[in-house]
């Protein structure tokens, strides 16, 4: 009998246990061929509180969970936060259809490099797991929000084990700067292409950009992979600023 993680993993995608004609039980999936586990590594620190941003953020997960629990995508998404600063797992994996989105509060500073790493572990992790079950793998994904500059150090060269895990189509991660971030520090820490700027703190219009670009990505052969960015239009508070690198 599939107990704690077992149970969760098979639920997560839709897997029940079926008898065939021979006596033989076996696991049948429903729906999707793959899961798609997502971290959203989201910046708590103290500037957060400047316009209520947190407020507002807090206001867009749920929006968020509106909006993916009217489609598809809620039958094949996995969902884990880490909050930074200080960083810590604030939700573990869980399958969308058991996720509720949190109510974030102000905490500590912007340790950028340690949340980057620590969502790059839980996925990596979660990915074993996966595979232990048998599983199928969509590309996983970094959602990062942040308002400020890291506070931290990159001793552990995160951004180039990053980049270098994008490169290899191992992960996509995204940044979405608030209003104050440092545009230039996360051009060299993220894909440049990757990193867009939140105006208006239009966070409702900003999740249903991430919906879409899930949707695109689980829908394109491994293949014929085609970066997601390059085929969703962001909505019009959403603004591409990748391309201002080296202006």
């Amino acid at each position: 009998m599939a107990t704690g993680l077992a149970r969760k993993l098979l639920e997560s995608i839709g897997l029940r246990k079926e008898s065939g004609t021979d006596g033989s039980a076996g696991m049948v999936r429903n729906g999707p061929p793959s899961v798609v586990p997502c971290v959203m590594a989201l910046d708590v620190s103290g500037s957060m509180s400047s316009n209520d941003n947190i407020g507002k953020l807090n206001i867009g997960l749920r929006a968020f969970h509106e909006q993916i629990s009217a489609c598809d995508v809620k039958d094949y998404l996995d969902v884990a936060i880490v909050t930074f600063g200080p960083v810590k797992v604030f939700q573990d994996f869980t399958p969308f259809r058991q996720w509720y989105p949190p109510e974030l509060r102000i905490d500590g500073g912007t340790p950028l490099f340690e949340a980057l790493d620590k969502s790059m572990l839980l996925l990596n992790e979660q990915k074993g797991n996966y595979k232990r079950y048998q599983l199928s793998c969509g590309r996983p994904w970094i959602f990062c929000i942040t308002d400020g500059a890291p506070t931290d150090s990159d001793i552990s060269n995160v951004a180039a084990r990053l980049q270098t895990a994008e490169t290899n189509g191992e992960l996509t991660a995204i940044c979405i700067g608030t209003p104050g971030f440092a545009l230039n520090a996360m051009l060299n820490i993220f894909t440049p292409e990757h990193v867009f700027a939140l105006e208006n703190m239009n966070y409702a219009a900003l999740f249903g950009f991430f919906r879409d670009m899930i949707i695109a990505d689980n829908s394109s052969d491994n293949a014929d992979y085609i970066d997601p960015t390059k085929t969703v239009t962001p909505p019009s508070d959403v603004k591409a600023v990748g391309f201002t690198r080296g202006r």
